[in-house]
């Protein structure tokens, strides 16, 4: 069932990243969660542990409008453009499917996939503003995949000076998710 039309739809991926941020997320930590698609994970977070805040955003205004539906505080941006502040865990679900071209209609829905020629896009745009958004105790969470290269992915993030453990996977029929912590 599509939970609203134009919105990704939490699939394996979704809920490896949100096991993943429950048992990685501390009292007390301030989380963002980028692209929050239906707002799942911060939802989830902002519930069940004893959080300052959690802050999610997603370009798309119907995500965005979905998400501040259920209680949640987003911010329509790309990424961390106009974002302030420091965040103690930043959480992100990137586009990382590798498309070279229009696949459908719906452009709000594609682009919550679509990572590009070789699927690392968006993830490489995210490694490259990551670091001046995290505490001094602040680590990421990002989901890989073997589509778009997930050993790419991984020393693209150390090749950026960032620490990086795969603390969760799962093996799909057709690919292999991951969620790798990284930390400065």
């Amino acid at each position: 069932m599509k939970i609203l039309e134009h919105v990704y739809e939490p699939a394996e991926d979704t809920f490896l990243l949100l096991n993943a941020a429950l048992n990685e997320a501390e009292e007390n930590d301030l989380i963002l969660e980028l692209g929050t698609g239906s707002g799942i994970i911060a939802k989830t977070l902002s519930e069940r542990l004893k959080i300052s805040k959690v802050v999610a955003t997603d370009i798309n205004p119907y995500a965005v409008r979905y998400a501040r539906s259920k209680g949640l505080d987003v911010i329509r941006t790309y990424l961390f453009r106009g974002l302030k502040g420091r965040f103690d865990l930043i959480i992100f679900n990137p586009p990382y499917l590798p498309m070279e071209e229009k696949e459908i209609e719906d452009r709000w829905l594609e682009i919550s996939w679509d990572g590009g020629d070789d699927g690392r896009k968006i993830i490489n745009e995210f490694l490259d503003g990551v670091g001046r958004y995290l505490s001094k105790r602040g680590r990421f969470l990002l989901v890989v995949s073997s589509l778009s290269g997930m050993d790419e992915a991984i020393k693209s993030a150390e090749d950026r000076g960032f620490k990086i453990e795969i603390i969760s996977e799962e093996k799909l029929f057709f690919e292999r998710l991951a969620v790798v912590k990284g930390s400065l």
